[in-house]
This record gives C-alpha cells, structure tokens and sequence, in this order.
C-alpha cells in the first residue's frame, strides 16, 4: 500500500562553473576549483484507499564550496539559489468516470541569492491543485492552477508571477 524511500548523497566536483558576482549589477560565470554536496531525500508514498494516494518528500541538502584559487573568501559558502530545506505533500484522487485530481502544497527553504551568501530569498510555500478528464478514449481534458493563494515570492532571480492557470487537451494517436 505503500513504501519509504531514504537516500543519502556526497558528490565532489572540480572545475565547477558557477555564478559569481562581478560587481553589483553583472554576473561572470568561473571555474570554482571544488564544490561537495551532501543531503539526506526522504520520501513516502501510502494509498490508504484504491482511489487515493499520499505523497510526502523531504530534502536536506547542503552545498558549498569548498576550493577556490582566485577568490579564497568564497570557501565555505553556500552555492547559490539551492536551499537547504524543501519539501512537498501531495495528495491524487483517482475520482469516478476517469477524472483524475490533484493538491499538492510546495515549500522551498530560504537560499542565498549571491555567491558571498549576503543577500538571502526568503522561503515560501505554495499550493497547487489541479486535474484531468477523459472526453474520449484518446482525448483528455487537463486544468491546472499553481501557487492557488497568489502568493507573492522571489524565484531564482525573479518575483515569481503569481497564480498560473493552465489548460489544454491531449489526444493520442
């Protein structure tokens, strides 16, 4: 009815490109000698009903640098936009006559936003719902609605926009 899944991770990189910041307004992409990463995914998955299934993820990850020759001062810290708790619920009902729907709630850790870790996005959680129907054998029907509650957050960079709704239909040949 179900399973959990753990895994941990270690990764070291040489010759890492990554971001750095020039000056204020301008971003160059180096050579970062050594980067290590490390973290801990958990994930569970339970169907306490045929027509429901339940899903849960958790990571905690930490990446740094850990080498860098032309800027020593950048040793020790975090790499950019990965943030160091995220995590998702996520609820699908398999509902009468082929509709399927979904709900799933989103939440990202605070990250940095520039390579000497001053300047911190904020963490944020988010609420989607969303679902499909089968008009025919081959066609469906698909409606989507991310960050539900509109809320205002930075992404990667950028003011995320807001509440998204999205639609189409899928056919197969």
């Amino acid at each position: 009815r179900g399973h959990i899944k753990a895994t941990a991770y270690f990764n070291d990189a040489t010759d890492f490109i990554y971001s750095v910041q020039r000056n204020a307004t301008n971003v160059d992409k180096v050579n970062v000698g050594g980067v290590e990463t490390k973290g801990l995914e958990l994930e569970g998955v339970y169907r306490p009903l045929s027509s429901v299934t339940l899903t849960a993820s958790y990571t905690l990850n930490q990446s740094k640098i850990v080498k860098h020759d032309k800027d020593a001062t950048l040793v020790g810290k975090q790499l950019t936009n990965v943030p160091r708790n995220q995590g998702y619920l996520r609820v699908d009902w398999a509902a009468p006559l082929g509709a399927k729907l979904f709900a799933t709630a989103n939440h990202v850790g605070d990250r940095f936003g520039n390579d000497t870790n001053t300047t911190t996005y904020n963490s944020y959680l988010i609420y989607d719902v969303g679902g499909s129907y089968p008009l025919s054998k081959e066609v469906t029907a698909r409606l989507t609605v991310n960050n539900v509650t509109n809320k205002k957050y930075d992404g990667i960079g950028y003011l995320a926009p807001g509440t998204v709704i999205m639609a189409g239909i899928s056919a197969r040949f």
